[in-house]
């Protein structure tokens, strides 16, 4: 498999808003130590999902996993992670097309009216639907942000993902529904959940890029859901 590190830009100007309280409950914060790492959707009461190569450079016994509140500093539920489940074909970070593990608790998730899982979708994602993503900056702002976005379905409509191997990824572009303003990195919103019209989970965002048309990568798990499932059934 041909290994592509894909280019990352700062941002200058990119969308997003403060998430709500209703936002936040399927979403985790993945910290290293007191350190936020990135985000992480609810699958179940003892399973996260998030991007491979976030964790990977981690030690497992230093991750923490924060649910249930909008500020992973204030009080929430704080459990730490047994184990975690690379895609077999995550070799390392520069295995991009398949960035995605599996965080197994040590404990459960109370599940709660302000902490609750979030089912897969079990359909690809459809040209021009309108998305909302939900993260946290990679920054001292601890507050979780919001940004609505549209998704590409097609990668050859992508000029980032056209030419080299990324059927696992899609591309977003700036939604014209959206009207806050700020600045996003990188790095910002890094695992986040990605949720469409049928309030299930479409993707976990990869990246995000300098904003021209395309304003981010993201995981497309439809494509992972019979991995996910066996994961979590045999572990």
């Amino acid at each position: 498999m041909r290994a592509v590190v894909l280019s990352v830009f700062i941002l200058s100007v990119l969308v997003w808003a403060g998430a709500s309280a209703e936002d936040a409950q399927f979403v985790a914060a993945i910290l290293d130590g007191e350190k936020f790492a990135c985000a992480g959707a609810i699958l179940n009461e003892k399973w996260i999902v998030t991007t491979g190569h976030c964790v990977k450079v981690l030690d497992p016994k230093d991750i923490k996993v924060v649910v249930g509140t909008e500020d992973y500093t204030k009080p929430g539920q704080t459990l730490t992670v047994a184990s975690i489940e690379e895609h077999p074909n995550f070799g390392d970070i520069t295995t991009f097309n398949y960035d995605i593990v599996l965080l197994k608790l040590a404990s459960d998730i109370k599940l709660d009216d302000k902490t609750r899982n979030i089912a897969l979708r079990g359909s690809d994602i459809q040209s021009n639907e309108l998305l909302q993503i939900t993260g946290w900056k990679y920054d001292t702002n601890t507050n979780l942000k919001s940004l609505k976005s549209e998704a590409i379905k097609n990668n050859n409509d992508c000029g980032r993902l056209s030419s080299i191997e990324a059927d696992n990824l899609f591309c977003l572009v700036k939604s014209q529904n959206e009207t806050h303003t700020g600045e996003l990195g990188p790095r910002d919103l890094q695992g986040g959940p990605i949720v469409g019209a049928e309030k299930k989970l479409d993707g976990i965002i990869y990246t995000l890029v300098k904003p021209k048309k395309i304003i981010g990568l993201a995981m497309r798990l439809n494509n992972f859901s019979k991995w996910i499932k066996e994961t979590i059934q045999k572990k």
